[in-house]
Order: structure tokens, then sequence, then C-alpha cells
């Protein structure tokens, strides 16, 4: 059976790893858990950053996603309401933007290459949200989230959580990472203008 024929419900079954929480081989130093997932999510996706890109970390605190972008010499506005690593306040190509994701939007005024999303909120929530901040990531740009499935129906919610990000992104993969705990990462690619 096709990609494009699967039933949204078998492909979120599909997508659970048996595996997660194993371990997986890393040379570049991080700082937590978080910083294996995104390592392992721009592998697993064959992700190539662009050095000079402007990305957006929502839900930033405290900083393992923003200083693994960073090294990759992209500038990163981070978005959290928590203090970051002291190395990432130093560094001149990191803003900090000491707010919620949702009170950040009501201001944000600039286009992003890259958005980013490792947020502890509902899922569907969190899928909400990165629909609304698609205006900020310009036409083709990609996006990388993980979505919480602590709770019950976890392939309902994820179900329901593809269909709210289908109405801004292609969702190009989703994968539950062996960095991932109760979650999934999604790479998305905003739909063209």
């Amino acid at each position: 059976m096709g990609f494009a024929r699967r039933s949204v419900s078998s492909w979120a079954t599909q997508n659970l790893s048996p595996w997660a929480g194993g371990q997986i081989p890393v040379s570049e130093p991080v700082s937590n858990r978080a910083g294996y997932k995104l390592l392992e999510a721009l592998q697993t996706f064959a992700i190539r950053l662009r050095e000079g890109d402007c990305a957006l970390d929502l839900g930033a605190a405290p900083g393992a996603w923003t200083t693994l972008l960073r090294r990759r010499g992209l500038r990163v506005t981070a978005v959290a309401p928590a203090p970051l690593y002291p190395w990432l306040d130093l560094d001149q190509e990191v803003v900090h933007e000491p707010t919620r994701a949702e009170d950040y939007l009501m201001r944000c005024q600039t286009t992003f290459d890259l958005i980013v999303n490792d947020m502890m909120v509902d899922p569907q929530d969190s899928a909400r949200l990165m629909v609304e901040y698609a205006q900020h990531l310009r036409p083709e740009g990609i996006a990388i989230m993980t979505l919480k499935l602590r709770e019950h129906n976890r392939s309902k919610r994820m179900d329901h959580s593809f269909r709210l990000l289908r109405k801004a992104y292609k969702i190009i993969q989703v994968r539950q990472l062996v960095s991932n705990k109760q979650e999934v990462t999604l790479f998305l690619r905003r739909h063209a203008s």
C-alpha cells in the first residue's frame, strides 16, 4: 500500500517505536536528553541546516536545542520564560525572549528559516501554536517539533495533531526516536504561499 493511501491512524501507530529510550551513538557533547533528540532528528530526517539561517526555538529553556543550532551557525531567537544556559546569554547571535511562546506570537515580526519546538504542552495545543507560527516561517521553511503523548489515546491525539498541522505544513516524517520517551518527533515543511 502506498504512503498516500495509508490511513492516518495506521501511520500514527507505525511511528511509535518499541525501542524508545535506548542508546544512540553520539560524538557531540550535549547538555541534556533534549539535545540528543535534536541530534537524532537531524540525522534520522537527513536535515542539513544552513549556516547564517534564522531559527526560532519555542520553549527553549534551558537551551540544549539553541546550543546545537548555534554550533551549526544559525542565529537563534530562543523563546522561554525560564533562563537559558549562561553561555547563551553571552552569545550575540542568540536573542532570548523571556516569555511564553503564546505571548511572543503577538509581537513577533521576524520571518524564520527554521522553527523548533520541544515544549511540554498538550500535543493539540502545540500543534495549534505551530500552525499560528507558520506565518513567521518562510514559505517552504522547515520545522522540527515533538508531540508529548503522556495521556491515554496516544494514536488518537497524534492523529488530531496531524490534522491540525496539515493546515499549514506538509508532514515530511514522524518518528518516535530512540531519545524520545512518551513523545514523537516530526519533520515539517511549510506549505508554499
